[in-house]
């Protein structure tokens, strides 16, 4: 398989995986959304539709232009021919899907809590101060955007890293 194959493939499978995350997390937001038109008649978490928004459009983003997006990332030098997979941008590759992944999640699990939050302190009338469980929510979130964006974008000297702790050539370590 050519690097421009893997590039595809892997984008394309991302793609997948974050719209069956997405399609996952959509009703919970979107009924907040619904609760707050019904009960104010107006909606003040759309704001969190935003975040979801940004996450389907990773998605589509990924699954029509993978090339492009793998390009974009830095991963590989797609213009350099169609040289077989080696160990390291394979890495690259795995590497920056997961933290594309990471990043698609986290932005929808904000989008939840913001619509959350925003729904229940409208509508309930409830204090401006955060429960626990939410303000765990948002930190949670803010991490998981953070370490998918530090995948995402430093997935080649994450797999340089890891090539050096670990070389992909067996290194004889052990070996008979």
């Amino acid at each position: 398989m050519t690097q421009k194959q893997l590039a595809y493939a892997s984008m394309r499978i991302g793609a997948v995986v974050i719209l069956l995350v997405l399609l996952n997390k959509f009703p919970g937001t979107w009924g907040f959304v619904l609760m707050e038109l019904e009960q104010m008649g107006r909606v003040t978490s759309a704001a969190s539709l935003i975040f979801l928004a940004a996450s389907f459009l990773l998605a589509a983003a990924m699954w029509f232009f993978p090339v492009s997006m793998a390009r974009g990332f830095g991963i590989w030098n797609l213009e350099a021919g169609g040289e077989g997979p080696s160990g390291h941008w394979l890495t690259e590759a795995l590497l920056t899907v997961i933290g594309l992944y990471l990043a698609a999640l986290a932005l929808a699990d904000l989008a939840y809590y913001a619509a959350y939050h925003l729904s229940i302190r409208d509508v309930l009338g409830a204090p401006g101060r955060l429960p626990p469980d939410t303000v765990a929510g948002y930190a949670a979130s803010a991490v998981q955007l953070g370490l998918g964006l530090v995948l995402a974008v430093g997935a080649r000297h994450i797999a340089r890293l890891l090539g050096r702790l670990r070389p992909l050539d067996g290194g004889g370590g052990g070996q008979a």
